[in-house]
């Protein structure tokens, strides 16, 4: 897959698409005879009226971003699997390009012990402007916090190329200072699939912090075939920000192939997507069940359900749940949509 461009209409009169002036750099060319072409290249991405004061910086060491994976779904050999893994991403130490200070971002799993860091690229704020540099060279504009509603950032993938519209700029107190959040609007890939994105000022996207450069992981509002979201952000080992859906930072739930015994018979649950909805292929087994959110967090338990018994969920919010089906035989866990 080809790198995703985040790129942002700018809010001021005589705007530039930045995205028509994302600049391909050899990294073994930084310090010798591309030099001048990447200070042309971020002369162009910064193009606007510029400096804040006082900015929220995305770029400094120290920053840590905890995002939660969650999979409702595996694989064809084990098409129950869910697990819910959690990645850091932090900043740590500075790259000189072109006599500018870059930072250094990396990604590493939580799993204990965890593995090697990867490297994902080179972070720069100017402004209200951030600027990445990923691994195959590509430089393109990150975030722009400059956007006003009625504005748009560029979302790239191999299944859509569409703009996201900015609807709206409010703010919360993070730590007694107040960020920005922009609010994004919907792009609908089906009639229950759709993308979106909120912005927190000097954070980044709910969904990550180099969301809006690899937009895939942004997941589905409805049918979800994975969701990714930013448990917490932190400075300095200091959470700063947490997101109130998730318990801790670390969330990492796993049913293997060994927990998933085999039941030794399908069973179906239906309607799907429903309110109400009844469970198949029980046989004369009843089941104890489990209602769980894509955070793994139980919220609805039922003893004793037997095939076609109506389970009311009708109060719980629309959205995409795990279903955890137990009897003598085992436990199987399935997908369920509520309407």
């Amino acid at each position: 897959m080809g790198p995703a461009k985040g790129v942002a209409k700018v809010p001021k009169a005589g705007r530039i698409l930045a995205g028509q002036r994302s600049c391909m750099l050899k990294v073994s060319d930084y310090e010798s005879r591309h030099m001048r072409l990447v200070q042309l290249c971020v002369a162009l991405l910064l193009t606007a009226p510029s400096v804040a004061q006082n900015v929220i910086r995305f770029d400094d060491e120290g920053g840590a971003w905890y995002v939660a994976d969650t999979y409702p779904q595996g694989d064809m050999e084990n098409p129950n699997f869910i697990g819910t893994t959690t990645v850091r991403y932090f900043a740590d130490g500075d790259s000189i390009v072109a006599g500018e200070a870059w930072g250094r971002l990396f990604m590493q799993p939580t799993t204990d012990p965890p593995p090697a860091a990867q490297f994902q690229g080179l972070v720069r704020q100017d402004g209200d402007v951030v600027l990445f540099l990923d691994a195959e060279a590509v430089m393109d504009t990150l975030y722009d916090f400059r956007l006003q509603p009625g504005d748009s950032m560029h979302y790239v993938s191999p299944w859509y190329d569409t703009y996201l519209p900015l609807l709206a700029v409010d703010s919360i107190l993070v730590q007694g200072v107040y960020h920005r959040v922009f609010h994004f609007g919907q792009f609908f890939l089906t009639l229950e699939e759709a993308l979106s994105d909120t912005w927190i000022e000097g954070i980044g996207s709910i969904h990550g912090p180099l969301a809006p450069r690899m937009p895939s992981t942004l997941g589905y509002n409805f049918g979800m075939p994975d969701s990714t979201r930013l448990t917490c952000y932190a400075q300095q080992g200091v959470t700063l920000w947490d997101h109130s859906g998730y318990p801790e930072c670390v969330v990492n739930i796993a049913l293997s192939l060994e927990e998933q015994a085999d039941i030794g018979h399908q069973i179906s649950i239906h309607p799907n997507p429903g309110s109400i909805f009844q469970l198949t292929g029980l046989g004369q087994q009843p089941a104890q069940l489990q209602l769980l959110d894509l955070q793994g967090r139980v919220l609805m338990e039922a003893n004793t359900v037997v095939d076609h018994q109506p389970v009311d969920a009708s109060g719980l919010p629309a959205g995409a749940y795990l279903l955890e089906v137990a009897t003598d035989a085992g436990r199987q866990v399935l997908r369920w949509v509520k309407e």
